[in-house]
């Protein structure tokens, strides 16, 4: 227990250094050039890898934690939903520029949607692999049916990857909407669906992770696409924006906390506390370097870790040594997917550059 307490201590402690250190150069007037710049996004998901990361462990956690020590555990518990949102909302920013470099004609749309999702799959198949592996060496391993079976199901050993089948879906949805030259009709296409999915997910009785943030994924893409205009409303009412944010963030979570799981305030909730994050974020600058190489290799932190915290952090698991053992081998399988990965796009990069 006193490992989490350090870790959680150790990260809670980086960001107030990141937020301390970046208000001595407060932006309060935002340029096109800094807002939401891929230093900065890339820092923002660094940084929500970790939240999610500490959130996964705080749930194995808690019910061996009683007392007030276990009210902290579940504060811990609460970090992933933040961190999910700032993911899909970077996802949704960053997609807008990818989709910019292609033509607007069906074929290319539909090629751009194949090599998003091979991209994602690749990612995660790479992960799948090296996972497995360490899994083996931590004494678990896997029948051949149920290798298949995970592969198939786009699963990790022993998790669910909910997040790589709402991202795949999300993808499809901006495609379709994309296919619509009228603005107003990709508006709706895209925020349509993205709460339709949602609204289907939560009556088929899926888990509210499921559901809760696909709508941050619509506002980063209409944030990446209207962004001139956002920067002018930040710059003209910064004192209006900055205050509202710094009042709606702690508001947003309270609400959330308390109406858990009702499908409106849920969204809601999440949506208005991603957006409260980011621009005090953006005032703020968290422009850390560290954070920022986290960041890039931010989707191979989450696979991996998720699969790790299921089998180090089993019941009959000493906590100290199934958290070291999470983190040591998760910074180890990340980075060695995250090298894995770029060896390969290069060499296929290069095999294409010389047919």
């Amino acid at each position: 227990m006193l490992l989490f307490f350090l870790f959680t201590a150790l990260f809670f402690c980086s960001v107030l250094f990141m937020l301390v250190n970046g208000s001595k150069n407060v932006h309060l007037e935002l340029s096109k050039d800094l807002f939401l710049s891929r230093k900065h996004t890339d820092a923002v998901k660094g940084i929500a890898a970790i939240a999610i990361m500490i959130s996964h462990i705080a749930a194995r956690i808690q019910n061996g934690v009683s007392g007030p020590t276990q009210y902290y555990v579940m504060l811990c518990g609460t970090l992933g939903g933040m961190g999910v949102n700032l993911f899909f909302f970077a996802s949704g920013f960053g997609n807008f520029y990818s989709l910019k470099k292609t033509d607007d004609q069906v074929p290319e749309r539909l090629k751009w949607l194949l090599k998003r999702i091979v991209s994602v799959v690749s990612v995660y198949l790479v992960c799948f692999v090296l996972t497995s592996v360490v899994l083996r060496i931590g004494g678990y391993s896997q029948t051949t049916i149920e290798f298949i079976k995970n592969i198939v199901r786009l699963r990790m050993p022993l998790r669910a990857t909910w997040y790589l089948k709402v991202q795949i879906l999300l993808y499809i949805i901006l495609t379709i909407s994309c296919f619509f030259t009228n603005k107003t009709m990709q508006g709706v296409m895209l925020v349509g669906g993205s709460f339709i999915s949602a609204l289907l997910f939560n009556k088929l009785g899926y888990a509210e992770e499921w559901w809760k943030s696909t709508m941050c994924f619509a506002v980063g893409y209409y944030c990446a696409m209207y962004k001139e205009d956002v920067i002018q409303t930040m710059n003209r009412k910064r004192v209006l924006v900055g205050g509202l944010s710094l009042l709606l963030l702690p508001l947003s979570y309270g609400m959330i906390c308390l109406f858990d799981n009702r499908f409106i305030i849920e969204i809601l909730g999440n949506t208005i506390m991603m957006v409260s994050m980011l621009i005090i974020a953006e005032y703020v600058r968290l422009d850390d370097r560290i954070a920022g190489i986290l960041g890039t290799a931010s989707l191979e932190i989450y696979l991996v870790h998720i699969s790790l915290c299921s089998w180090f952090l089993r019941d009959n698991m000493p906590d100290t040594i199934g958290i070291l053992s999470v983190l040591v081998w998760t910074a180890v399988t990340a980075i060695a997917a995250k090298v894995a990965y770029d060896r390969i796009m290069a060499c296929l990069k290069s095999f294409k550059a010389r047919k």
